[in-house]
């Protein structure tokens, strides 16, 4: 008997296991595949219930999707005519559109247990549709995609089949289960709700598309690009280093704009930048020679648009504690600094001495926008800084601090810099012809190429090729490509991205080209002998097609020993 049982609870953790194994999660229209924990952390960051979707390919994968719970849009003029003209052809009427349209979707209850006995809708309802036509100057439809699936509704003479699959398409393309619904108004303008609601949910979509609803837009961050609605849904979930980016917001009189904030920022000070920024923080915390080799600044705009603190804050990164750890990871002076008085009404003055952002200084350079929580910069002696947006604990600020300072030996110039690049030059299986007036410079363990003077900051515009050192037999070529760009996604917002496929020199080539905030990028990954390989081309916006011949010379000039 007890063997018996191991059997069967091993063969249920193999299936449970297996189960697992096959479910493949992904962002809202399956536009980026995600891991079960990112699934989980964005979902736990949505401030409104969101669907999950769950869609069958085959008997053992599944896939699982976000899908909103409400969506706004507007429809094309001519899809909009197409809508009146099809709901005329179901309904066998004329003219049946009027100032509104509300229709009720029922496509079933899968993949959950199905009604197995009489079931009452609220579109029955003699109350629901007097109501509705007092709200709204509308006619009312109440829809369904198979005929099962309306099998235990009563009085199914109200339900009109989805003959050609339009209203599907156009607003319920995936399945979720209990009903959903969408008002439309005359001008193309609709809200849907997706899946299960009752009556006073419809009265209060109806109420809200009453309103003067003003035109979206989408932005990139900073307003820099206009942008698709589906594209700004995949650069929001496109968590950097398991932060998601934040969605901001801003209207004018008939405009109402959404704008993708990062959740961490990457940047380059100017030597003259750098000194302004040098200067200030004396000027402002009253002290002279602040500047160590780092400079930790702690901001607070305040709670908006969440509710503001009530009382005393207790948060750790208020401690003395966190404060000596830090600078166990860093040399470091830390500074905390506000934007209003009121900023800071309830938050640690004992500790902490809070200096006023007088000129908005720091505002305007790292805190443009309002974003809750508080926010930090750690910034390099050297001029470059990292920017981490909302929320956050000391584990986050002794991460950031770990992955700034890992560069702090980028610009050595001495000899045993010099031998790092003998050396490994010697070693790799590949030989590179750069350009006269180009150095070498080694950096991340491997050597790059330059035009940037030796004193200043090389990452202005580089050079870099190198080999990766895996197992390529148990990855194909195309999978590898697909999982280095994942991986830089998951570090850096990317922007205008590209992937093609070309054949040169080198044999297949795959080139990604996109773009930062603050750089172009080209990378290119080829394969020799059975190793994979890495050439990638950064520079800053401005001296990117100053430098891009001299970078492809470098390209055209690797030969394999």
């Amino acid at each position: 008997m007890k063997t018996i049982l191991l059997f069967l609870s091993l063969l249920v953790a193999s299936y449970s296991l297996a189960q697992d194994k096959n479910t493949h999660y992904y962002t809202f229209n399956l536009k980026k595949e995600v891991t079960k924990e990112e699934f989980k952390n964005i979902y736990s960051t949505y401030d409104t219930y969101q669907n999950i979707v769950e869609i069958r390919k085959n008997d053992s994968t599944i896939i699982k999707m976000f899908h909103p719970r409400k969506q706004f849009d507007v429809l094309d003029p001519i899809v909009l005519d197409s809508l009146k003209g099809y709901l005329n052809y179901l309904t066998n009427k004329k003219n049946v559109f009027k100032d509104y349209i509300v229709i009720n979707y029922f496509s079933g209850n899968e993949p959950y247990e199905s009604f197995n006995s009489d079931t009452k809708s609220y579109v029955v309802d003699k109350g629901y549709i007097k109501k509705i036509k007092k709200l709204l100057n509308c006619n009312q439809f109440s829809i369904y995609k198979e005929k099962k699936d309306i099998k235990y509704y009563e009085d199914k003479k109200l339900w009109i089949k989805d003959d050609l699959g339009v209203i599907k398409n156009l607003f319920f393309y995936y399945q979720i289960p209990y009903g959903s619904f969408v008002i439309i108004k005359s001008d193309g303008t609709f809200i849907s709700l997706h899946g299960e609601h009752n009556k006073d949910m419809v009265y209060q979509i109806a109420e809200e598309i009453k309103k003067d609803i003003k035109k979206v837009e989408h932005y990139t961050y900073d307003f820099k690009q206009k942008i698709e609605p589906s594209k700004f849904d995949s650069l929001l979930y496109n968590s950097n280093k398991g932060n998601r980016n934040f969605e901001l917001n801003f209207e004018s009189d008939s405009i109402f704009y959404k704008m993708i904030h990062p959740a961490r920022r990457y940047g380059i000070f100017k030597k003259h930048q750098l000194d302004s920024v040098k200067n200030y923080i004396n000027k402002i915390s009253k002290t002279q020679n602040t500047f160590k080799d780092y400079i930790v600044i702690n901001y607070n705009s305040g709670d908006a648009p969440n509710k503001d603190l009530s009382s005393e804050s207790t948060a750790y990164i208020y401690k003395t504690d966190y404060q000596k750890q830090l600078n166990t990871i860093i040399d470091c002076n830390q500074f905390w600094v506000f934007k209003d008085d009121k900023n800071i009404k309830y938050r640690n003055k004992k500790n902490i001495n809070w200096i006023k952002d007088d000129a908005s200084v720091f505002k305007n350079l790292f805190f443009k926008y309002q974003i809750p929580f508080g926010s930090f910069v750690i910034i390099k002696s050297d001029g470059r800084y990292i920017v981490n947006y909302g929320e956050y604990y000391p584990e986050m600020v002794y991460d950031v601090a770990k992955e700034v300072s890992g560069q702090s030996n980028n610009h050595e110039t001495s000899s045993t810099n010099l031998s790092k690049i003998e050396a490994f030059k010697a070693n790799q299986n590949f030989t590179i012809t750069k350009p006269h007036d180009w150095f070498e410079v080694f950096h991340h363990g491997y050597v790059g190429y330059t035009p940037i003077q030796p004193n200043d900051n090389h990452f202005k515009t580089i050079v870099s090729v190198f080999q990766h050192n895996i197992n390529t037999k148990a990855l194909p070529f195309n999978t590898f490509v697909d999982n280095q760009i994942k991986q830089y996604k998951d570090v850096v917002s990317i922007y205008n991205a590209s992937l093609k496929e070309v054949n040169n020199h080198l044999g297949t080539v795959y080139i990604h080209e996109f773009e930062t905030e603050t750089h172009q990028v080209i990378v290119m990954y080829f394969q020799n002998n059975g190793h994979y390989y890495q050439y990638k081309y950064s520079a800053l916006d401005k001296s990117f097609k100053k430098h891009l011949n001299s970078a492809l010379l470098i390209l055209d000039s690797i030969s394999f020993k």
